[in-house]
């Protein structure tokens, strides 16, 4: 075998490439998922609107959703409030957890 800077020193195998890859893969390491019903902020500076969306607990507030499920936005009189009741229903009953300002957003709304 060659020393060549571009070749790793260690032969590589389909194997090793999948345990370098998935090691800390959430699947892989049979962790559960905790998954939050939150607000996404939007808008401009001083004129905010939200996004309910279900998340990943761990990313940001702004980052990576895994769904769009109503929008909020209390700048406008009366306040805007579109959730769509039956993929919210579907989300809690898998088991995701609404925030405190969104259980309050969604008991308005009609959703239990």
């Amino acid at each position: 075998m060659t020393n060549n800077r571009h070749e790793p020193p260690y032969p590589i195998s389909s194997k090793n490439v999948a345990v370098i890859f998935l090691g800390h893969d959430q699947k892989y390491r049979g962790d559960s998922l905790m998954v939050k019903i939150r607000l996404k902020r939007m808008g401009a500076k001083k004129a905010p609107f939200y996004r309910i969306v279900v998340a990943d607990s761990r990313t940001p507030r702004d980052g990576k959703v895994l769904a769009e499920i109503g929008v909020y936005d209390p700048t406008k009189n009366p306040t805007e409030l579109r959730v769509d009741n039956d993929a919210a229903k579907g989300w809690i009953s898998k088991g995701a957890q609404p925030t405190d300002t969104v259980k309050a957003l969604l008991k308005k709304d009609g959703v239990s």
